[in-house]
């Protein structure tokens, strides 16, 4: 909940696909326009479709700029509301490191490859991007949804737990997202790593 000049506004937490639409829409907001180019439009459209779909304290109208609401003349409180819509989703929660959670099963199947992790009080074990992943990641993040690309080699490289995935991923809306994000920050400065030592012979 936020405080403003209309009263509190209270938030429900996004859904999985509310939080992915949100951050890939915010992301392509951020870009510099190109010489000539407007800044209407679905190209900036920066999720706030998606954060008032998720207030619950007011009507859309109430906040919504274009019908003259509380972010025509307080556009900053918007950046309070997307901080609130990510709190909620889990967005402020961190992957922490966690050996422990990988299970010897996992480790003589995996090897080096398995990765343990604690996010939200659950233990989570991931599998590391193949080098497969990696360059489909780079191609498929060239049309714009780079937080739903994250969201799905995140799932995909998950190892345990194996049962009720879906209830996981509606609990933590954007659990997804933060292990794609971790799984392609290792790889990037693994392959910086082997181009750093190939370039040195």
């Amino acid at each position: 909940m936020i405080q403003s000049a209309i009263g509190p506004i209270a938030l429900r937490a996004p859904t999985e696909i509310e939080a992915i639409r949100f951050e890939d829409r915010h992301r392509a907001s951020r870009r510099k326009a190109a010489d000539g180019e407007s800044v209407e439009g679905a190209l900036y459209d920066n999720g706030l479709e998606e954060v008032l779909a998720c207030v619950t304290s007011h009507k859309a109208a109430e906040l919504h700029p274009a019908d003259d609401g509380l972010l025509s003349d307080s556009p900053g409180v918007y950046e309070r509301l997307c901080d609130e819509f990510r709190r909620l989703g889990g967005g402020a929660l961190a992957l922490c490191d966690s050996a422990d959670a990988i299970t010897e099963d996992i480790r003589l199947s995996y090897g080096r490859k398995a990765l343990g992790f604690e996010y939200g009080g659950i233990k989570l074990v991931v599998r590391k991007l193949s080098w497969a992943e990696f360059q489909a990641f780079i191609v498929e993040r060239e049309d714009g949804n780079t937080w739903a690309t994250l969201a799905k080699f995140g799932k995909r490289c998950m190892l345990a737990p194996a049962e009720d995935l879906g209830a996981l991923w509606d609990r933590f809306p954007y659990l997804a997202m933060t292990v794609g994000a971790k799984l392609y920050e290792l790889a990037q400065w693994a392959v910086d790593t082997k181009l750093g030592k190939s370039a040195n012979g």
